[in-house]
């Protein structure tokens, strides 16, 4: 599991093997998200996570630190979601006023639990797309 939560860790992930358009997704959406924070805040306010190869909804769910999956008291739906066909599933969800909360990027890539991707394939079917 790839987790960013400060520009070395960003950094770290852009010249890593992932999937160029998943880093373009990435960056882009870094950009937006701490657009207004101070590399201080960032770390407070949200945390990107990037599924690896051979990595399950358990591993997932333990970096978030929720059951992503669940639903109800176990756990809470995305604040947005979408597929991006070819590229990765994304998924936000956002837990206090402040905007804190992560967003979590599923690459379709080689070795993917198929079962994990099809979870989030229908969380993003599910949820609404990010404006």
């Amino acid at each position: 599991m790839l987790e960013i939560r400060d520009e070395q860790e960003l950094a770290r992930v852009l010249r890593s093997e992932l999937n160029p358009d998943a880093k373009q997704l990435l960056q882009k959406r870094w950009s937006q998200v701490t657009k207004d924070l101070s590399p201080t805040e960032i770390a407070d306010v949200v945390k990107f996570v990037i599924v690896e190869p051979g990595e399950t909804a358990t591993d997932l769910e333990q970096a978030i630190g929720f059951s992503v999956f669940a639903g109800g008291d176990d756990g809470f739906s995305p604040e947005w979601a979408e597929c991006h066909e070819g590229v990765a599933v994304e998924l936000c969800w956002v837990w206090s006023d402040d905007g804190g909360g992560a967003i979590a990027i599923v690459p379709f890539a080689k070795g993917m639990d198929a079962d994990l991707l099809n979870a989030c394939r229908a969380l993003a079917a599910l949820a609404p797309a990010q404006a």
